[in-house]
């Protein structure tokens, strides 16, 4: 007589989520590539300096963050683990012909919309994480810049 096949556990940790527990977030690395500024958002009542993100509907496309500026998709590769929650980031920049005057979809209580140079960017970030992945897309975008100068040489 056959024994029924037992399954094991996986070597592999694993976590499973139902759809009602899954939530998908979506964030943008938003750049002023005329002034070479990055976007960082003031969380007046907490007193932190974060990037643009947040949940992502249904249907939503991830060419407005929460800013409020029109944007367009940089065209840019960068190699990523993803993490046990995670956070779709897009690079993205403002798109000058449909510049909008930004904040429209914040809580103008909350926050305040801020550009500022490269270096003032990493410094005002709170978080570790966030400084880490502006570092890796400032990078990414001077070489797609230098690049394109290269090649129109």
């Amino acid at each position: 007589m056959r024994r029924p096949r037992v399954l094991g556990l996986s070597r592999f940790e694993s976590e499973q989520y139902t759809s009602a527990a899954f939530v998908e977030s979506v964030g943008a690395v938003l750049f002023r590539l005329s002034s070479l500024e990055v976007c960082v958002l003031h969380d007046l009542k907490h007193n932190e300096y974060v990037l643009a993100k947040g949940r992502r509907n249904c249907g939503e496309s991830p060419r407005s963050p929460e800013t409020g500026f029109a944007c367009r998709l940089l065209p840019l590769n960068m190699h990523t683990r993803a993490p046990p929650g995670f956070i779709w980031w897009y690079v993205a920049a403002v798109d000058k012909e449909r510049a909008g005057k930004g904040n429209t979809r914040l809580e103008k209580d909350r926050y305040a919309v801020e550009f500022h140079s490269y270096t003032g960017a990493l410094d005002k970030l709170t978080f570790q994480m966030g400084r880490e992945m502006v570092k890796k897309v400032i990078e990414l975008v001077e070489n797609a810049l230098t690049d394109a100068l290269t090649d129109t040489e």
